[in-house]
C-alpha cells in the first residue's frame, strides 16, 4: 500500500500534466433540516458503461477538501485503474453540527444535521449522477467532523457501507467530556456490518480508545488504522495527501 501511494504521489504531477478526464463543479442545496445554504463541490469521474458502477464519496469537511488535494488525487488514482468511478460531494458543516446523533433530543442541532446528509444530500447526488443506486457509498471526516462522519454511517447502514475519520477528536464547548461520548458511542445499538478507516498521530490516545471501542461490538469489522507523524493539534489538523490517497484505495479498490 505505502509503495503504491509514493507511486501515486510522485507521478501525479504526470498525470495532471495532461487532460483531466475529472470534472469539478460548484453546486449549492437548501437544508429544510438546518434551515439554510450549504455550498458543495462536487468532483466526479467519467461515468462508467455500467451506471451501477459508480460509486459515492460523502466529504463531510469540504474546508480539507483542498488541503488532501481531492481533486488531483481522484484524478491520479483513477487515472492509473486504482479506484472505481467515484463521485465526491463535498459540503461544509458548522461547528455546532458535528457530534452524536443519540446525545441529544430529538431535533437536536447533530440529528438535523444527520437528516440532512441522509435526507438531503444523499438524494441530491443519485439526481446530480442521474441513478437509482450507487455500488457503494462511503462518508468522511476530520477533527470533530470524522467522529459526525462515523456517527451518520452508523445510522445509516441502508445507504453507506464505510467511514473514514481523519484524526477524530470531540469538537471543543459542544460535545459531551470524552468518558461521556466514549460511553454513548459503547452503548450504540448494534446495526448491520459496518467498515471504518482512521488515521491517528503517533501518541494519539483519544483515537486508540475510541478503536478499541468500535472494535468491541460485533457487527463492526476491526478498523483499518493508519499511524501518521507529528503531534495532533486541536486548532489546525494536517491532513496528508497519501492518508486520502490510501483511504480512498481502501474504501473503492479498483
Amino acid at each position: 500500500m505505502k509503495n503504491i501511494v509514493f507511486i501515486i504521489l510522485t507521478t501525479a504531477g504526470s498525470l495532471l500534466s495532461c487532460k483531466s478526464s475529472v470534472k469539478e463543479q460548484k453546486d449549492k442545496i437548501y437544508s429544510r433540516h438546518l434551515q439554510r445554504h450549504i455550498d458543495l463541490t462536487v468532483i466526479t469521474t467519467p461515468m462508467p458503461d455500467k451506471k451501477e458502477k459508480m460509486n459515492l464519496l460523502l466529504f463531510n469537511n469540504s474546508e480539507y477538501s483542498e488541503e488532501v488535494r481531492a481533486k488531483a488525487m481522484i484524478d491520479s488514482l483513477y487515472g492509473a485503474k486504482l479506484i472505481q468511478p467515484l463521485t465526491m460531494v463535498a459540503y461544509k458543516g458548522e461547528t455546532e453540527d458535528y457530534g452524536l446523533e443519540e446525545t441529544g433530543e430529538k431535533g437536536n442541532q447533530f440529528r438535523k444535521f444527520n437528516e440532512f446528509v441522509s435526507d438531503e444530500l444523499y438524494p441530491f447526488a443519485k439526481k446530480k449522477v442521474v441513478i437509482r443506486k450507487f455500488n457503494s457509498v462511503a462518508i468522511c471526516g476530520f477533527g470533530p467532523s470524522a467522529l459526525s462522519a462515523f456517527d451518520i454511517a452508523f445510522n445509516h447502514p441502508n445507504k453507506i457501507q464505510s467511514a473514514g475519520m481523519f484524526h477524530p477528536m470531540f469538537a471543543p464547548g459542544i460535545d459531551l467530556p470524552d468518558t461521556s461520548a466514549f460511553e454513548t458511542i459503547r452503548g450504540l445499538r448494534q446495526r448491520p456490518r459496518l467498515k471504518l478507516w482512521m488515521t491517528a498521530s503517533e501518541g494519539d490516545s483519544l483515537s486508540v480508545k475510541l478503536k478499541n471501542i468500535i472494535s468491541a461490538k460485533p457487527n463492526i469489522e476491526e478498523p483499518e488504522i493508519m499511524t501518521t507523524t507529528g503531534s495532533k493539534n486541536t486548532r489546525q489538523l494536517n491532513v496528508p495527501a497519501k492518508s486520502f490517497a490510501a483511504f480512498l484505495m481502501w474504501a473503492f479498490p479498483a
